[in-house]
């Protein structure tokens, strides 16, 4: 620290100048915080002040965190068209299923045609999930949802076009 008492010179960011208890007198720095809304508001100095700093932080059991799953319009929505979209997933996979043996959806390779719908419930699924509170498990299942789903989905198609 000794080294930087007395150090003045110009940079990139404007004039730093370290004085003998190692701040920076030369130019005024603005610290931010975030609040309860998050919004940024300036917090020092005193000047530019918009509220006062928040110090210390609260603790993360302090901390309000008032998000509920699938509190919102769109996270519903979101949730409605998957479940739908699988639903609907389901029923055609159970229906190629059982006429299999019909012409037209015996020439479109039914075994291909299983396995692509079935992947595209694992990609409906990673929308669900995506939405839940961020956990260890959620975290975990999420790129393995979608990577068996993209590799199942267009591994088939490859192969079924090649």
């Amino acid at each position: 620290m000794s080294v930087l008492k007395g150090l003045r010179f110009s940079s990139f960011f404007g004039e730093i100048g370290v004085d003998v208890t190692g701040a920076n007198r030369a130019k005024t720095m603005v610290a931010l915080q975030y609040n309860r809304t998050s919004q940024l508001e300036a917090v020092a100095p005193s000047s530019v002040a918009t509220s006062l700093a928040v110090i210390p932080a609260p603790t993360w059991d302090e901390r309000v965190d008032d998000d509920g799953w699938y509190d919102t319009a769109g996270e519903i929505v979101i949730t409605t068209i998957a479940s739908i979209l699988i639903v609907l997933t389901f029923a055609t996979t159970l229906f190629v299923a059982v006429n299999h043996k019909n012409p037209v959806i015996s020439a479109a390779s039914p075994p291909f045609l299983i396995l692509i719908l079935l992947s595209s419930c694992f990609l409906y699924s990673t929308t669900i999930v995506w939405q839940l509170y961020a956990t260890d498990a959620s975290c975990a299942i999420l790129p393995w949802l979608f990577g068996i789903g993209w590799t199942l989905f267009f591994g088939c198609m490859v192969l079924r076009t090649w």
